[in-house]
């Protein structure tokens, strides 16, 4: 799965991926520098070349050694190595040694506020991973990840929808992808705006028969449209899809709010 090639001139090591990997909801297509260098109108009147010009100011190694040019990206690594092994302190700390490293005001650093805030969820502190997406939307209004993930985080706490709206209107138009879609539907269910979620939720169940999450929010949607039937429907398809642990408990929640008797395995 992972191949390796050496630059001709530096003496680099390349390593890449044979596969496309999808580790979270909304990761990037795009690669972004450990090193931003912004190219700007003047530069290129002037004939100036700020790239080349940052790339010759990196010191010379000593003799023998060959030059750094991570810039932080092993505190990347380690980052993210951490959040998966569920180790977030570690993974925290990693992230605030790249982001002392690439500088606190680049798109670099957007996109390591995102990987802290996802980590501040998993440990479930809500204010720090708010002001982590805050501080990456600031940096990069672009942002399609901190866009989407700001704007369920404010739809689940059922606050400043208006503005959970407006960015998940941005993220879509940025991530043409299903969970986000998802994200904008579930913003519509909290305002209320009922059948623009059934009907968004509802393509995307067309596309995704199997998801677990995509069913239970139809559900939820019909559910607040006053079909209970349909509703009862969406429920049990979402937990045949096989849900996790905490979806269950939560589908099986809905069935009883809807009249249903729920046994122990999800069953009537």
């Amino acid at each position: 799965e992972i191949g390796s090639f050496q630059l001709p001139n530096s003496g680099l090591d390349v390593s890449y991926s044979t596969k496309h990997f999808t580790f979270m909801p909304g990761d990037s297509a795009s690669l972004v520098p450990d090193v931003l260098v912004e190219a700007t109108l003047g530069d290129y009147l002037a004939g100036t070349d700020p790239v080349l010009e940052a790339i010759l100011r990196v010191p010379l190694p000593a003799p023998g050694r060959k030059r750094d040019w991570n810039n932080g990206a092993e505190h990347v690594t380690a980052g993210k190595e951490a959040y998966r092994s569920g180790k977030y302190e570690v993974a925290i700390a990693e992230y605030r040694k790249a982001l002392a490293t690439v500088g606190e005001n680049t798109l670099a650093a957007a996109s390591l506020q995102v990987s802290m805030a996802l980590v501040f969820g998993a440990m479930g502190r809500k204010a720090d991973e708010q002001k982590a997406y805050e501080d990456a939307i600031r940096l990069d209004p672009n942002n399609g990840a901190a866009l989407n993930n700001l704007a369920y985080l404010l739809a689940e706490a059922g606050k400043d929808l208006d503005r959970a709206l407006e960015m998940a209107q941005r993220a879509q138009k940025l991530m043409k992808v299903d969970e986000v879609a998802d994200t904008l539907g579930w913003v519509y269910l909290k305002l209320k705006q009922t059948d623009r979620a059934v009907e968004l939720f509802r393509e995307l169940c067309a596309k995704n028969p199997a998801s677990a999450t995509f069913l239970r929010h139809l559900g939820l949607a019909l559910q607040q449209q006053g079909d209970r039937r349909g509703a009862i429907t969406e429920f049990r398809k979402a937990l045949a899809a096989g849900p996790s642990a905490e979806q269950r408990e939560q589908i099986e929640q809905s069935l009883r709010e809807c009249g249903e008797k729920v046994g122990p395995s999800g069953g009537q």
